[in-house]
């Protein structure tokens, strides 16, 4: 079973595995994620924060 990442949203904790993420995008504190069946997740952390989670899951930075 592959890892799942627990995500805090508004209407709880979210699980997904990496493979369901398309990309993050920060705004301000919050971190829009967006995933393959089209959901966005937004959460009440700084993409800083899941920079480092992700990145070992091959994700990477753009400026």
């Amino acid at each position: 079973m592959p890892p799942k990442i627990g995500l805090p949203t508004l209407f709880g904790q979210e699980y997904v595995t990496p493979e369901e993420i398309i990309r993050c995008q920060a705004d301000v504190n919050y971190t829009h994620i967006f995933l393959k069946d089209g959901r966005k997740l937004t959460v009440a952390k700084t993409l800083k924060e899941y920079e480092s989670i992700l990145a070992v899951h091959g994700f990477f930075s753009s400026p």
